[in-house]
């Protein structure tokens, strides 16, 4: 018998800036440690170790990882400042498709011992908005809370919906880890859930 925990659905927004609304969360009694596909795998010994990581665990844990075809990453320089963060963040939101995702944790019998597992699917179907005020505070507030001089910037190439996108994702250099606000794939989920 199956028993649903949590279930958590994001709806369908424009990709780049879904999780700055609401970054999928465990919402459990807050025991468990959470982490993100860029970060669960491998340890972050440099920046690359990110990009190996989500294309190793996006087909692993993405139940619906079929849809979108992660083609390359690769990297593409250093942000210098203010302006060009905000072109970054504007060509994710622009030119990658809309996006949603849902989490669902549940437990299943099985045995003496219960098994509890985390489901993600993404959902690539949404459509930008049009009101271009709501967006160009969205840019704003990304580039210039979250994204800081000096960042390393990559970039991931995919296929969804038969359309080939670029897609920028930003690290950060001492800490070797990726900015997850407004991330397309930086979405949280607990790692004790994870079933391989």
């Amino acid at each position: 018998m199956n028993k649903i925990i949590k279930s958590s659905c994001v709806g369908v927004f424009m990709c780049f800036y879904c999780s700055l609304y609401a970054q999928l969360q465990s919402h459990t009694d807050g025991h468990y440690e959470e982490t993100n596909l860029f970060e669960y795998g491998a340890p972050l010994t440099s920046s690359e170790i990110n990009f190996k990581n989500l294309f190793d665990n996006f087909p692993r844990f993405v139940k619906n990882a079929n849809e979108v075809d992660l083609l390359s990453y690769k990297y593409v320089d250093v942000i210098k400042n203010r302006k060009q963060a905000r072109n970054f963040v504007k060509k994710n939101i622009y030119h990658a498709p809309g996006w949603g995702a849902s989490l669902t944790v549940y437990e299943s019998a099985s045995g003496n011992a219960p098994k509890q597992q985390t489901d993600i699917r993404l959902d690539f179907s949404g459509t930008v908005g049009s009101d271009k005020s709501e967006w160009n505070e969205i840019i704003k507030t990304i580039s210039e809370e979250y994204i800081q001089t000096g960042y390393e910037i990559y970039m991931i190439k995919f296929v969804c919906r038969l359309k080939t996108c670029e897609y920028y994702v930003f690290v950060n250099p001492e800490t070797r880890q990726v900015v997850t606000k407004g991330n397309i794939f930086g979405f949280s989920f607990p790692a004790l859930h994870l079933s391989d």
